[in-house]
């Protein structure tokens, strides 16, 4: 546990079936800051906008953007976050401008940023990349997938029972990198003693369901983070490992 009140960790594997990892992680348990992002699967340079999201991010959130909003101020982390991934979203842009080669890369990001003294937590996201919290032995997804199938969800058009094989479910409606801007999912909760924030790319919640990952985060209660991590990271590739797949921990103790 370091100073800050959180311990964590970080694996990320290119899987059994691609050529290469487009996912890409950070993770800091003395800021209380993690940051996953995805690039684009098959697309130019998806690896390039992957690590551009989570430099951006975690340089804007990380480095300087404690003092935007220490002592904790709800507003201003909020404005923060989405600030933050509305740079990563134009640096990404400026590259593939910069780069023809490049052109038509993109890249999802979630990132969360805690506050053990402040009591608070804060989550931005873009993409379908995914933040969840197990606190007290319940389970629950932080983030809202943008992509077209969730928004036939939310509008009635498809039954959530059918949401789990539809075709619908890879294509994003929301990316960094590739419209003119972004509209994050920016929230702001309560931190308590014990709560356990699991961030994923979309490789690992492709292959395991929400009640499979809830279940192994509650069984690794007594592991190590990094143990939990590698442990997802594996039980991908034991099923086909058809993606990068890319987990993060961050837990208060």
């Amino acid at each position: 546990m370091t100073r800050a009140g959180f311990s964590g960790g970080g694996a990320t594997d290119v899987g059994r079936i691609r050529p290469s990892n487009q996912d890409a992680f950070f993770l800091s348990e003395g800021l209380g800051l993690a940051v996953v992002s995805d690039g684009m699967g098959g697309a130019p340079a998806g690896d390039v906008a992957s690590r551009l999201a989570v430099e951006q991010v975690a340089l804007e959130v990380g480095s300087g953007g404690r003092e935007r909003w220490s002592p904790w101020d709800s507003a201003s982390v909020l404005a923060l976050l989405g600030d933050a991934i509305e740079t990563a979203h134009m640096e990404i842009r400026r590259h593939g401008l910069a780069h023809p080669a490049d052109a038509g890369l993109g890249a999802t990001v979630t990132v969360l940023l805690a506050d053990a003294e402040a009591r608070r937590f804060a989550v931005g996201h873009v993409g379908d990349s995914r933040a969840y919290l197990l606190r007290r032995g319940v389970f629950s997804q932080l983030t809202r997938d943008h992509t077209l199938l969730q928004e036939h969800v939310d509008e009635g058009r498809i039954p959530p029972r059918a949401a789990a094989r539809h075709p619908f479910g890879h294509i994003l409606s929301q990316v960094l990198g590739m419209s003119e801007g972004v509209a994050p999912q920016l929230l702001e909760g309560a931190l308590e003693a014990g709560d356990q924030f699991f961030l994923c790319s979309d490789g690992v919640t492709a292959v395991l369901n929400d009640r499979e990952i809830g279940e192994m985060l509650v069984r690794g209660r007594i592991w190590p983070p990094a143990t939990v991590v590698r442990a997802f990271v594996e039980a991908v590739n034991e099923r086909g490992g058809p993606d990068n797949s890319t987990a993060v921990l961050l837990r208060r103790g």
